[in-house]
């Protein structure tokens, strides 16, 4: 019997487009038959992937997600390029489901043309019951844009480095793997992705290729005559992409530009800038003509106007621009004027405007993010507008997140380390690392993006909006502002200028940025501004210690020290902040990198005859140890890090009962 889904789903598989159903289950036995009819086509059924990532690269014919018990903006996007033309997307919604703003988003890109809605389960199992479809025999046919890939390939040697990049779909793995089941020159080659299920199509074309997973790259003895492939390259652990930067064959990398990967194309204009530093020549190639399906496929479009997702062109500029100087586009407006909006309050064409420069602007943008921005009270946006030509231009915006005040109880369970509920950053982190839970009693208005469109930049738009964000917030009788990012010497500029205040740096680097993350902040009041200027004073004088073991780069300490507005705290309130957060690690109530510094302090200065101990040599080896506590419980000749810790906390617990 042909049904209106059945025809719906032809117009679609015509094409060789996806199609998009949404299904609104009866609740009845029905319901149950349309869940074996499901598993019996394996279907994949995206809300219990766990880790979506590890299904990147393989393709499916239907996948099932259940919106009502899991919505996940990530998975839905990158699970739905997996989705090869003619596939079904089957979401499963009921009526309150469907009034969640960011699906509501997401249907709007999508266009109700594109999409079917079935109230019937019966419709849904008859189609079902004559709807076929198997993945294609795995044969390869290059099309122009491969070939010319595969020739640029069969040049590579020495120490060369290679990077292939498209959005989701584009047949780089599949370019890949036909390449290396050819001959070659090369003495060893090496396949790293971030799961062995995700090296498949590799380790299928040929028996001479060895896996390495990315935890695993930095411990290898690589030689000069061998080939390194990376594959999704914007998901590597920063351990990882060091390793890659110091390979001395030659390197492949492969990634793809969304947003989804979280830094795809930010990882592609950084890394273009740091190989050709490493490397002798750097080659880049894109792919853009979609293999899984057909052009102009309505999910991939709705995909990418609702989330922002990078087309290459955009990659194409900002890979040329890291070369390249241009001149700002002048602002006509005379003074700037600011909307502030909750996001769903901004039309449909606002929002997609919106997205696309939060997105362009800062590389680890994602959809979660967006669907964040959208169905979370507590986020708003600030935007300044300009018309140009009849039409809105957004120069620039900031994301603002409100956080706290935290309960009394909740506030002593994270400082205690015994809680980290979601949310909340910036009180959590005052109440855990600084140890002030008084400040996760107040009203703080986070920064979590700033962002001016590139035309528009070095006009001093990004101040004058975080200047208007600081007066906003103080008539809303905020207590503080604060911000966290992976720490350069150009933001260190940007917020000192501004009048912020560093209060933590932290220990490890970010993956995308390669930067330690930071937190800075400016008090709206005094009682705010004291104890933000009593941890900044903290940080200056951690820094130094922390440069000295080596524990962060000197050059960034000294900016960030140099920067300050803060003067050190005597020796006597220095000595009383080595006690406490001693006393917290001992507890289990603190990181030990967070006292590492203040533990050099005193065996530099001999804080209660500490360098007496009898056991000092081993807080010397902590202390100048390696930041990784794996290294630093080889260093200890300890078991394991587990081992390690336990040794430091006993000797800590005696150390500060004793003080």
């Amino acid at each position: 019997m042909v049904t209106d889904l059945y025809c719906f789903y032809q117009q679609h598989a015509a094409r060789n487009h996806r199609a998009v159903v949404f299904w609104y289950p009866e609740n009845t036995s029905l319901s149950e038959h349309i869940k074996q009819q499901l598993k019996q086509l394996d279907a994949l059924h995206g809300h219990q992937t766990g880790n979506f990532r590890n299904y990147l690269g393989s393709e499916q014919t239907i996948i099932f997600y259940d919106a009502r018990s899991h919505w996940n903006c990530n998975a839905l996007v990158g699970l739905s390029g997996t989705l090869i033309g003619q596939g079904v997307l089957l979401v499963c919604v009921d009526q309150q489901t469907m009034q969640r703003p960011s699906l509501q988003h997401w249907l709007q890109a999508l266009g109700e043309e594109n999409s079917y809605p079935c109230y019937q389960d019966q419709e849904l199992i008859t189609f079902l019951n004559c709807w076929s479809l198997t993945l294609p025999t795995p044969t390869f046919s290059a099309n122009s844009q491969q070939q010319r890939v595969l020739n640029s390939l069969t040049l590579l040697n020495g120490h060369q480095a290679f990077i292939l990049y498209a959005p989701r779909g584009r047949g780089k793995t599949v370019t890949l793997g036909h390449w290396v089941s050819k001959a070659h020159s090369f003495d060893r080659r090496f396949i790293c992705t971030p799961s062995k299920q995700q090296a498949a199509v590799y380790l299928q074309a040929t028996d001479d290729i060895i896996f390495i997973p990315p935890d695993q790259l930095a411990e290898q003895e690589f030689k000069p005559h061998d080939l390194l492939i990376i594959d999704e390259a914007a998901t590597l652990p920063m351990a990882a992409q060091n390793a890659a930067l110091n390979f001395p064959g030659s390197l492949v990398l492969a990634t793809t530009t969304e947003g989804y990967e979280y830094a795809g194309r930010g990882f592609i204009v950084r890394f273009v800038k740091e190989l050709q530093q490493a490397f002798t020549t750097v080659h880049t190639h894109e792919l853009q003509q979609p293999m899984r399906w057909a052009a102009n496929d309505p999910l991939e479009q709705a995909n990418s106007l609702a989330f922002g997702l990078y087309p290459n062109n955009v990659v194409n500029a900002s890979i040329a621009a890291c070369s390249e100087q241009t001149q700002p586009v002048p602002i006509t407006a005379a003074k700037p004027e600011y909307v502030h909006r909750h996001c769903y309050d901004y039309s449909p064409a606002e929002r997609f405007t919106i997205f696309r420069l939060l997105v362009e602007a800062h590389y680890q943008t994602s959809p979660n993010d967006i669907q964040r921005l959208l169905d979370e009270p507590s986020q708003r946006l600030v935007v300044q507008w300009q018309s140009t030509n009849g039409e809105n231009v957004a120069l620039s915006t900031a994301w603002l997140s409100t956080e706290g005040p935290l309960a009394p109880e909740l506030i002593a369970q994270i400082s205690k380390g015994k809680r980290r509920p979601p949310g909340n950053l910036l009180p959590q982190a005052y109440a855990y690392y600084g140890k002030e839970p008084t400040l996760a009693t107040m009203r703080h208005v986070r920064v979590v993006r700033v962002t001016v469109a590139p035309a528009y930049q070095n006009q001093g738009l990004g101040s004058a909006l975080v200047e208007h964000v600081y007066l906003w917030a103080q008539q809303q009788g905020y207590d503080a502002l604060g911000t966290s990012f992976g720490i350069n010497e150009d933001l260190i500029r940007f917020w000192h200028k501004n009048h912020w205040l560093p209060i933590r740096v932290g220990h490890k680097h970010d993956p995308a940025s390669r930067y330690p993350s930071a937190i800075y902040a400016r008090a709206l009041n005094d009682t705010s501004a004291a104890l933000f200027n009593k941890l900044s004073a903290f940080l200056i004088t951690e820094l130094k210690y922390r440069a000295l073991t080596g524990h962060i780069p000197s050059a960034l300490a000294a900016q960030i020290i140099t920067s300050s507005r803060e003067t050190e705290h005597t020796l006597d309130l220095l000595e009383q902040r080595w006690q406490q957060l001693g006393r917290a690690f001992a507890k289990g109530q603190l990181n030990f990198l967070d006292y590492q510094p203040w533990l050099a302090m005193a065996l530099d200065l001999n804080w209660s005859n500490v360098s007496n101990n009898p056991l000092s040599h081993v807080l010397q080896q902590a202390v100048q140890g390696s930041s990784n506590f794996t290294e630093l419980a080889k260093t200890m000749r300890c078991s394991g890090k587990n081992e390690a810790l336990e040794t430091l906390r006993n000797i800590c617990t005696v150390l500060h009962q004793a003080v």
